[in-house]
């Protein structure tokens, strides 16, 4: 029985160590990858190991290799128990030419894989103005844009502008390890927008192109003048609007004003608020005894002028009334005078008078000052015959004379 129990022991021991390679091997690395498998220098890529079945309790540790020292990747990566695969970072830096590295993993049998990295220069991807407009005169800040960081020695990019009138440096170095390089643009004053292209090239012919539009500055100047009213009393007020052609700059734009008559009164000047297109102002007239038209005139810092007429009329009545107008003698009635404008200061007095006995009014009627009318009382006696035709006239100071009639009935 020891006998066959002996047999069976090395039966089994021979079998397990048979099976001993056969477990190591399935165990060992089955292949190696990258992704992505071209990068541009100072860029990363992922490197993985796969084994060809679950790692061992405490995990394998896969030995990393490059042949290549704008490769790098860490010593070594450790696949996790029960894990079939882990990954690792290959980082790498910028090179001058397209180059390749082999990256290689050894797992603890000496079995390796490998596989092949491409690292390409870094090339000029764009190139960005700001502002992407100016009036000339005024300068712009490019920026260049590699694909990857510069190499050592930095990058240099050859810039030309196609217009004299946007001035480039020759060449531009992008600094090695960084990926992007500003300059200045330059532009001169011009009388009409244009559009420069701004060309940037670098040493493997990869180019970028941004435009730069360079206007012409604005000359703020006066458009218009024009009035709220084309005609006032003498006395009366009218108001007086500007307007720019444009939006006023910094400080406001100032417009001197003038009057060609001196019943038309304006400031001396007014200014347009900064960032605004109009301003008004107040034209002050006095009283006249003749219509006369005043041109107002408002002129900018370019000299250039807008005008507007107004036209002022004296103060002047324009009716007079008696209601009701057919009277019973010894009756009263209600008149009242009428101006084409409200009354000035101190007011207006009008004089009346009747043309009949029959029909009294009082001598003068007094308008007040802000007021186009005021009434006066009418008086009657019973006229000599059955109906009596009575006219009534009423005078302003200028001797302006309007007139009504009334039936004054026995």
């Amino acid at each position: 029985m020891n006998r066959i129990t002996r047999i069976l022991s090395l039966v089994a021991a021979s079998a397990m160590l048979a099976t001993l390679p056969s477990l190591a091997m399935s165990q060992s690395i089955e292949r190696l990858s990258v992704s992505p498998d071209s990068v541009t220098g100072g860029q990363s890529a992922t490197g993985s190991v796969t084994l060809r079945s679950k790692a061992p309790s405490g995990g394998i540790s896969i030995t990393l290799a490059s042949n290549q020292t704008f490769a790098q990747v860490p010593a070594s990566v450790t696949v996790a128990s029960g894990s079939r695969s882990a990954t690792f970072t290959i980082t790498t830096s910028a090179v001058t030419a397209r180059s390749s590295a082999t990256i290689t993993g050894t797992d603890p049998n000496n079995k390796t894989e490998s596989e092949s990295l491409r690292v390409v220069p870094s090339f000029l991807e764009k190139i960005a103005l700001s502002p992407e407009s100016v009036v000339g005169g005024s300068p712009s800040t490019a920026t260049l844009t590699l694909s990857g960081a510069a190499p050592t020695g930095g990058l240099a990019i050859t810039v030309l502008s196609n217009l004299a009138d946007a001035q480039v440096p020759s060449s531009v170095t992008v600094p090695a390890g960084t990926s992007t390089a500003t300059f200045n643009i330059t532009t001169s004053a011009v009388t009409k927008t244009s559009n420069a292209v701004i060309l940037a090239t670098d040493a493997n012919g990869r180019h970028a192109i941004a435009e730069l539009k360079i206007t012409a500055p604005i000359v703020v100047d006066i458009r218009s003048l024009g009035l709220d009213a084309a005609r006032v009393v003498g006395g009366g007020t009218a108001t007086g609007i500007v307007e720019l052609n444009s939006e006023a700059p910094t400080g406001g734009l100032l417009i001197t004003l003038a009057s060609s008559e001196t019943f038309a009164q304006v400031p001396a000047n007014v200014t347009v608020a900064a960032g605004s297109k109009k301003a008004t102002f107040t034209i002050t007239t006095t009283d006249v005894t003749t219509s006369g038209t005043a041109t107002i005139t408002g002129t900018d810092p370019n000299s250039k002028t807008a005008k507007a007429t107004l036209d002022v009329v004296p103060f002047r009545l324009v009716g007079v009334a008696v209601s009701p107008a057919v009277i019973k003698g010894g009756d009263t009635a209600t008149g009242i005078v009428l101006l084409n404008a409200a009354a000035p200061t101190g007011g207006i007095v009008i004089t009346l008078a009747s043309n009949q006995t029959s029909l009294q009014v009082p001598a003068s009627v007094t308008i007040p000052a802000g007021s186009l009318s005021a009434s006066f009382p009418v008086t009657t006696t019973a006229p000599a015959t059955s109906r009596e035709r009575v006219t009534i006239t009423a005078a302003d100071p200028n001797g302006k004379t309007v007139k009504t009639e009334v039936d004054v009935r026995s």
